[in-house]
């Protein structure tokens, strides 16, 4: 018999975290690093993230996360980490859990970065696109970095999120007053993320042209994406260092 339960991230023992992990990994034919779970969803400053677990005779076959991750000082979740073992696909367990993680988080802020397959899913949810969330963009780095968006997240969120990463390298430049920070997508392909006024222990970089997804930043249009979906019924800003490893 089929199960899907709700665990908040301090619900879940050491033994359960690897069941999930093998779904997941089985699932996607990949291994995580080991210290995955532990620092995306046990060390998180935001909070607790929810976990919907599907189970079938005590085997985890399918999960869910609504990872905490605010955005503008609202409480935030984004929909990541989605497993469903090959046998187990297209019984319509991915609608059960957004349905069972929508009625626990409310009306709070969820967003999610779907692909192909499973963007219309969510549009029939009642998730909406995200305006203007389409568009890569490039630019001189010293003209782009100008309009850079501010990430206002305090120090012990930003060394977390982009020094403690596993599974992601980051890289930073300085200029004036501000540290700009950069994801590298394939060699010399920098990504511009946001900028702080703090130092972050990043490999410094100083690329001559740079690329990036917020609709804020100056550059010349050069490709489209998917878009940004979200279940608010406000606009919110979302920016490219929500979703560069989601």
């Amino acid at each position: 018999m089929i199960n899907i339960i709700s665990l908040w991230t301090s619900e879940i023992d050491a033994a359960l975290e690897h069941n999930i992990m093998s779904c997941f990994n089985e699932t996607f034919s990949q291994t995580k690093d080991p210290n995955y779970f532990q620092w995306k969803f046990r060390d998180n400053p935001f909070g607790e993230s929810l976990h919907v677990i599907v189970v079938n005779q005590g085997r985890v076959i399918g999960s869910r996360v609504f990872w905490r991750l605010d955005i503008e000082g609202y409480e935030a979740y984004q929909c990541v980490d989605t497993s469903i073992l090959p046998e187990y696909q297209g019984k319509g367990l991915f609608k059960s859990t957004v349905l069972k993680a929508l009625d626990i988080i409310g009306d709070k802020l969820i967003y999610n970065y779907p692909n192909e397959l499973s963007g219309p899913a969510y549009i029939k949810s009642g998730w909406k696109v995200v305006k203007n969330s389409t568009s890569i963009k490039v630019n001189l780095t010293n003209l782009m970095v100008k309009s850079s968006p501010v990430l206002n997240w305090d120090e012990q969120q930003l060394r977390w999120r982009f020094e403690k990463n596993p599974l992601a390298k980051y890289y930073t430049m300085k200029k004036k007053d501000y540290y700009y920070v950069f994801s590298l997508r394939r060699k010399g392909l920098f990504v511009l993320l946001f900028k702080t006024k703090y130092y972050l222990d990043l490999e410094f970089v100083k690329p001559r042209i740079c690329f990036s997804y917020d609709q804020s930043v100056i550059g010349l249009r050069c490709h489209s994406k998917l878009p940004y979906m979200s279940r608010s019924v406000e606009e919110h800003n979302l920016l490219t260092y929500l979703f560069d490893m989601a």
